[in-house]
């Protein structure tokens, strides 16, 4: 049996509002984190969580590394192997005479068999020009007016759709702007002003939320979060709303959680 105090722990600390505090416990144990303390207030709950730490096993990792710089040792030397063939025939190959052709001026002017004739080309390159894959910077930026996708999404009654996945997927570096609040601030052990943010769409309400959960990861918010000059931020709390404008990262559809890179974030 294991020795439980040697094991090491990554603690956090989450305020939510209460009517969401079942549904975010349920969340972290599904991302393998344990409670270890609950803390109710008037509106909100501070929950406390810890997840262990999973050392390093040196027993696997050494030989791991030793193996793979053998292997790459080994690629190496094969590759030098199967060039050194085509150096010796180029070195042993005759001179001909001054109007015959060098074996590699020939080769650059003849075609194998498997290459496709030369008028085929410039049409096939056409066509492939014709119906270019649009970037996510050639959408500009994504609202729900704009995109009935990102409109569907906001509106979803389920935080894990898989419409919402579809549309991380198809919009992966996309930017998006949308009005929205803060549902809750987690604060990461060992830091004074890095938090993550939890956001949901639309206006604060204490009985109702639709729309994925939005997140902003290890973020300062009075710097990285992009308040404007003229309407800083010296602090954000739980039930603000704010107007966002972000990069879309990910879904992860274990947590249900909807990542995004914040861009510009204002007061409303």
């Amino acid at each position: 049996m294991k020795n439980n105090a040697t094991t090491k722990y990554r603690s956090q600390k989450l305020t939510t509002l209460k009517l969401k505090k079942e549904s975010t416990i349920r969340k972290m144990e599904a991302d393998g984190w344990e409670l270890t303390e609950v803390v109710d207030g008037k509106l909100q709950t501070t929950l406390h969580f810890r997840k262990p730490v999973k050392p390093i096993n040196m027993k696997i990792a050494i030989p791991a590394a030793i193996a793979t710089v053998a292997l790459l040792a080994t690629a190496g030397i094969q590759s030098v192997l199967e060039e050194r063939p085509d150096e010796e025939e180029s070195v042993a190959a005759p001179h001909s005479q001054s109007s015959t052709p060098s074996p590699s001026n020939t080769r650059a002017f003849t075609a194998p068999d498997s290459m496709a004739p030369a008028s085929t080309i410039p049409s096939e390159r056409s066509e492939a020009s014709a119906f270019p894959t649009p970037s996510p910077s050639s959408l500009g930026i994504i609202t729900a007016e704009n995109n009935p996708e990102f409109a569907e999404i906001l509106n979803e009654k389920s935080e894990c759709s898989p419409l919402i996945k579809d549309f991380a997927s198809t919009y992966d570096g996309g930017t998006v702007s949308f009005d929205g609040f803060i549902v809750n601030i987690l604060k990461l052990e060992g830091y004074r002003t890095v938090v993550d943010v939890l956001i949901s769409p639309g206006n604060f309400s204490e009985t109702s939320q639709k729309g994925p959960y939005f997140k902003f990861e290890e973020v300062q918010p009075a710097v990285s979060m992009h308040f404007p000059a003229d309407d800083p931020a010296e602090s954000i709390y739980v039930g603000q709303n704010l107007h966002f404008e972000a990069e879309i990262e990910s879904f992860d559809q274990n947590s249900c959680l909807f990542y995004l890179d914040p861009i510009k974030t204002t007061s409303r």
